[in-house]
């Protein structure tokens, strides 16, 4: 594959309509699904007995599926259903209305990047907005993350904000962080390459940086400390926090970050969880000059080339809630099918439940669903890369490709 050696910027390893309305509510106070590290039970089928509110729905969806898109369903007696079959009842429909939320988001972004010029009026209840609806999808959809896996190709940086508190957000939850601080880390996450903007025209070069742009580049943590102060609606104590943790979104735990070289137990956690979900994120997507990482691939370089540069706590989180397998990896089943990885297992990272979509000798097949926790003698032997995809269906890594590019906004 082209460009497949580590570059600048984040994530390699050199040195490395809105509403009406007032603050937005984060305190959890209705249960419509309890904020836990697996938002379905997968080793055993989903947990219906949690309380939950029906998600809203078209009344025309209800009556072709006969099915209520919520977590909670009295058909069963033991109050179960298995992950398949919610997976062929809700996934369709909840990821339709998240689209929805996504989009939302990445608007926002596109205004906050666009606007360098010019003070930030209501960005703060923008992005607070935006925030929101991605935490309520996230306790509601838990296919959600998969849209962390979608790019802007205009401008990537428009997608990376979103993606990165998505990741950040889930990362912080699957820690049981409160509500609270779960928002604020979205919040944060979606402003911590603000200062980017200043140095739009390097990033959009097509080539590896040289050492001096790199340099030059490595001073938006406190361009973006300064763009704060033109948010004209973010009070102090949010502008403290938030100007914490973008200064140290690039600091690493063994010291070896930027700008101060902090370390250890001296970086804050919640930047920490920002700074690898960046990492991830950067890895795990295309940029002008290289390719994305498959997902596997991109969370090995956390064990092997990046061992010791983030925080425990934040490696730890970054695996529960995205597994080995994150959702959108291209895997090669033991039955020597090829599969691709739908939703995590927060209790078993390497047995998510996978959609198989292409036979051994990776001809399309009718695609269906399997959870591997279900069927413990099929197994994940391997995570395929691109190239060999492109190599034995190009039809179909074309049309995979595709559809991780976001066009559904203006």
């Amino acid at each position: 594959m082209k460009f497949r050696k580590l570059g600048f910027f984040e994530g390699a390893p050199e040195n490395n309509s809105h509403d009406e309305g007032k603050k937005f509510d984060v305190s959890d106070k209705s249960e419509k699904v309890t904020l836990d590290v697996e938002p379905v039970k997968i080793e055993s089928g989903i947990n219906k007995s949690a309380e939950s509110e029906k998600v809203d729905e078209p009344k025309q969806a209800v009556e072709e599926n006969q099915v209520r898109f919520s977590i909670k369903n009295e058909r069963s007696p033991s109050n179960k259903i298995s992950t398949k079959e919610f997976i062929i009842h809700n996934r369709e429909h909840l990821n339709e209305r998240s689209k929805g939320v996504y989009g939302l988001a990445i608007d926002v972004s596109k205004r906050l990047m666009d606007s360098l010029y010019s003070p930030y009026f209501e960005a703060q209840y923008q992005i607070e907005y935006a925030v929101s609806k991605i935490y309520e999808e996230m306790k509601e959809n838990p296919f959600f993350d998969m849209f962390s896996n979608f790019i802007t190709p205009s401008n990537y940086l428009y997608s990376h904000n979103v993606n990165t508190a998505i990741i950040s957000m889930s990362c912080a939850i699957s820690l049981d962080y409160s509500p609270e601080k779960v928002f604020k880390i979205g919040c944060a996450a979606f402003l911590h390459d603000i200062g980017i903007v200043e140095f739009i025209d390097i990033i959009k070069n097509e080539r590896r940086l040289s050492s001096e742009e790199i340099n030059i580049i490595r001073q938006h943590s406190e361009h973006g400390v300064k763009i704060l102060d033109r948010i004209t609606d973010l009070d102090y104590e949010s502008k403290k926090t938030f100007s914490r943790m973008i200064m140290e979104v690039h600091e690493r735990y063994d010291g070896s970050g930027y700008p101060k070289g902090i370390k250890g137990e001296e970086l804050d956690e919640s930047a920490s969880l920002i700074a690898i979900a960046d990492t991830y994120e950067a890895l795990s997507h295309k940029r002008n000059w290289r390719d994305a990482y498959e997902p596997p691939v991109a969370m090995r370089f956390f064990l092997n080339e990046f061992k010791g540069q983030f925080h425990p706590r934040a490696l730890k989180a970054l695996i529960l809630s995205m597994g080995m397998y994150p959702s959108g990896s291209i895997v090669k089943l033991s039955s020597e099918e090829i599969a691709v990885v739908v939703l995590p297992n927060k209790k078993n990272i390497t047995r998510p439940v996978v959609e198989v979509v292409l036979d051994s000798a990776f001809s399309p097949i009718k695609p269906y669903y399997l959870d591997l926790t279900e069927h413990p003698l099929i197994a994940i032997e391997d995570e395929l890369l691109y190239p060999q995809i492109a190599d034995r269906n190009p039809a179909f890594y074309s049309n995979f490709e595709m559809s991780h590019f976001w066009l559904n906004w203006g």
